[in-house]
């Protein structure tokens, strides 16, 4: 009763979700202001998807012990048509999110420092046509802005942006670990750059629970893949190897079982990690492989000289010796 208001993130699947409209359901009962961001795939109940609510979503009933009825669901459906809404873009930019919030508060917010910046030192790559992943990204801004201004180093980072390249200046890339990330040309193309940097560390962000590290078979799907047919994949492959070799950070603001302060101890970790001076680049890292490969390909040779040499060795006869020796 105490909320100005209420925003509903009109999602895809928002409206299936018992508890989510539950909340709903007090917040027209309480005359609670409504603001609805609506998602481009988002769409409003109709008349048929209200009628048969129950049916598409059964477990609507257990409201039931929270004293909202079958009847209150439906007349709440039928009121998400009417209040504010305002549309969410399919691509997620700060100027975007600085747009929304104007609308929502009535006010306009002059460009920072941050956002000035052509050529930001600390650098987040994100799969920005996942909105999650993008989302994932500006809350990791979000927590770490305040962490890392002050220092000689990594104080101003941004998202990096679809028309950006990756800046020389970049002395730190984190990297957010989405699903398919890997497999987007846009994704691979900034570590490429990245990996090209020599004084640019990265860490890994796994941003879903359900991530999964790449596998020999996922390097083999990579490899035949159209859209990357542009990068060189056999750095693209050493390169995503490298970002592995470091502990990622588990940064999941979509979980459930993150709260604010779980995420602003992990952002302290990450601002803690690209500080520390621990961190190698990929750039090292690839070359350090490559001098690796080197050195077996050189052991390898020679031992198949060896090997070859001794083939060819012809023992002579006992008379032979015996002869020699007398």
């Amino acid at each position: 009763q105490d909320t100005e208001t209420f925003v509903i993130m009109g999602s895809p699947d928002i409206m299936t979700r018992k508890w989510c409209v539950g909340e709903m359901c007090t917040a027209r009962s309480h005359k609670v202001n409504t603001v609805l961001l609506m998602w481009p795939d988002f769409v409003k109940p109709d008349k048929a998807f209200i009628e048969n609510y129950e049916s598409i979503v059964p477990d609507i009933v257990e409201l039931a012990n929270y004293n909202i009825g079958l009847q209150e669901v439906q007349d709440t459906m039928a009121w998400i048509s009417t209040v504010e809404t305002i549309d969410v873009p399919g691509l997620i930019s700060g100027e975007a999110i600085e747009h929304i919030c104007g609308q929502m508060t009535g006010t306009t917010r002059s460009r920072s420092i941050a956002d000035a910046r052509e050529a930001p030192d600390c650098i987040i790559v994100s799969d920005l046509d996942n909105m999650e992943a993008a989302a994932t990204a500006y809350v990791l801004l979000a927590l770490i802005v305040p962490k890392l201004v002050g220092g000689q180093k990594n104080n101003m980072p941004a998202v990096l942006q679809k028309d950006r390249s990756v800046p020389d200046t970049a002395c730190s890339a984190l990297v957010i670990c989405s699903d398919g990330c890997f497999k987007q040309f846009q994704f691979g193309d900034w570590l490429m750059q990245v990996a090209k940097l020599p004084g640019c560390c990265v860490l890994p962000i796994i941003a879903e629970d359900g991530f999964r590290f790449p596998s020999p078979t996922y390097y083999e799907e990579i490899s035949g893949m159209p859209q990357l047919e542009m990068l060189d994949l056999p750095i693209y492959i050493k390169a995503i190897k490298a970002v592995f070799q470091e502990i990622a950070v588990v940064f999941s603001p979509q979980n459930y079982s993150s709260t604010q302060e779980d995420l602003d101890l992990r952002a302290k970790q990450v601002a803690w990690r690209i500080n520390s001076g621990s961190l190698k680049s990929l750039y090292q890292k690839i070359m350090a492989k490559d001098d690796d490969e080197t050195v077996d390909a050189g052991e390898s040779e020679k031992k198949e000289a060896l090997e070859d040499a001794a083939s060819n060795l012809v023992m002579p006869a006992p008379e032979q010796v015996l002869e020699e020796m007398f």
